[in-house]
């Protein structure tokens, strides 16, 4: 599967002429692939949803390439337009449920966290003291060397590629890439942590 991107028209327009959702080829030619093999647009669909494209969407894509097909047309190439309905469908955001515990502070093994800022939509928290200034220091260190331009996602090819406007640098680490990294990632606050305000190490 590849990345797609949302062109939103005014709420005003968007009633009447809805969005147009550009994909990348590859993508039409995957869902080509599976109509012509006898798959169900549900099945297909389904698969989409699997690898996290939004149902509307997904059903709105997999139905234009079906309806060119069983007119005989020409299928669409990198772009639809979906109808206002479906468009409401895909423009009216929800709010996952937060994952942090209500309250200033959040307790871990060997800290506590405290949660200076806190929203509920957008869901944002600004915590402080999550890692020491040490921790900190040697977090830099074994990042600087590993640097590199930050990327971005190609909407057309779904690749990520580096941007001429951006001068940023990232890097990752693998989970438990060193000691030090394995406890920092321990003391990560997991999903089942944060409901109960505590964390593990």
């Amino acid at each position: 599967m590849t990345a797609m991107k949302l062109s939103r028209r005014p709420d005003r327009l968007r009633a009447i002429m809805g969005i147009i959702v550009n994909f990348a080829p590859k993508l039409g030619v995957w869902i080509l692939h599976n109509l012509d093999r006898g798959c169900a647009v549900e099945n297909i669909v389904a698969g989409m949803v699997a690898q996290n494209f939004e149902a509307a969407m997904a059903r709105g894509l997999v139905q234009a390439f079906r309806h060119a097909r069983s007119e005989g047309a020409e299928p669409p190439t990198d772009s639809i337009e979906l109808d206002g309905a479906t468009a409401d469908m895909l423009v009216e955001y929800r709010y996952e449920t937060p994952r942090l515990a209500t309250g200033p502070s959040i307790l871990a093994v060997d800290r506590q966290i405290s949660v200076l800022i806190r929203l509920e939509q957008p869901i944002l928290a600004v915590l402080e003291g999550v890692l020491s200034a040490d921790e900190c220091m040697q977090l830099i260190a074994l990042s600087r060397p590993r640097l590199r331009p930050s990327t971005i996602v190609d909407p057309v090819t779904g690749e990520d590629r580096i941007a001429e406007h951006r001068d940023s640098e990232g890097m990752f680490f693998a989970p438990r890439e060193t000691p030090f990294i394995a406890t920092l990632t321990g003391q990560q606050l997991n999903a089942e942590g944060n409901r109960r305000g505590t964390a593990s190490r």
